[in-house]
Order: C-alpha cells, then structure tokens, then sequence
C-alpha cells in the first residue's frame, strides 16, 4: 500500500489548486484558488493552511490505520455472511 494523497471526505478545492503527493487536507479544509500545496504538508482550515510537515511516521500511522480499516471491514462482512448462512 502506498501513500499518495489523502482529502477528507468534505474538503473543497477552488479551481485550480493543487495537492502534491503524500499530503493530507483534512476534511471540512476549502483551499484557495491557486494554492499549491507543498509535499508532505498536513493542510487544515478555511481558508486551507499547512499546518505542519508530514514525516515518515505519520505515513507508517496512516497505513496502519489504513490496514486496520480494511481488517474491521472483513471482521464485518464474515460475520454478516455467517449470520445470513444461519439465521437466528
């Protein structure tokens, strides 16, 4: 799994801003028009500013999150699966 970029759910772009690899703009984060974020920045705001540099350990975080999601997702979906093959 690899690191590229991450925008939360209900972060709004203006035209032509830009998000370079590896950055993270939090949810709810509007980035001004012609705005372009530097690598590795976590942005965060209204109006979007870099709030710190991401390290190496925030993306080993972000993967472990990450993997740990996908893992829950599984957990739910045999447990769905077994409830459906034996009802009540």
């Amino acid at each position: 799994m690899r690191l590229r970029r991450h925008f939360g759910d209900t972060a709004r772009s203006t035209r032509r801003g830009r998000a370079t690899p590896a950055s993270i703009v939090a949810a709810g984060t509007v980035i001004p028009e012609k705005t372009v974020i530097e690598p590795n920045s976590l942005v965060v705001g209204v109006p979007g500013k870099t709030r710190r540099k991401l390290g190496p350990e925030d993306e080993q975080m972000i993967l472990r999150y990450a993997r740990n999601y996908l893992d829950y997702t599984q957990t739910y979906l045999n447990e769905r699966r077994l409830k459906t093959e034996n009802p009540g």
